[in-house]
């Protein structure tokens, strides 16, 4: 694509590009950040973490019915609290 053009006009080029994408991104921050408010992630931080640390109480394991329970619920949710979501801040 850009083969024709001298390596320092097409490492400009690749700067605009980026820079390019940079301001898209910027442009989306306040979406992201309603997004990530909305999804509640620090609560489901908060609670996987509660849930993980009943799951190492001795004698959880002894109780199926409870331990059951809990795994179920950390199950559901562990994948939208675990997502690479702490770049964004509010």
């Amino acid at each position: 694509m850009y083969y024709n053009l001298k390596t320092e006009e097409r490492e400009t080029l690749y700067m605009l590009q980026f820079e390019e994408l940079r301001l898209g991104l910027l442009a989306q921050e306040d979406e992201l950040k309603n997004l990530y408010e909305a999804m509640d992630i620090e609560t489901k931080k908060s609670r996987l973490e509660e849930l993980e640390a009943q799951t190492a109480v001795s004698g959880f394991w002894n109780d199926q019915e409870n331990s059951q329970k809990v795994v179920q619920e950390m199950s559901h949710t562990e994948p939208s609290a675990s997502r690479k979501s702490t770049s964004i801040t509010t």
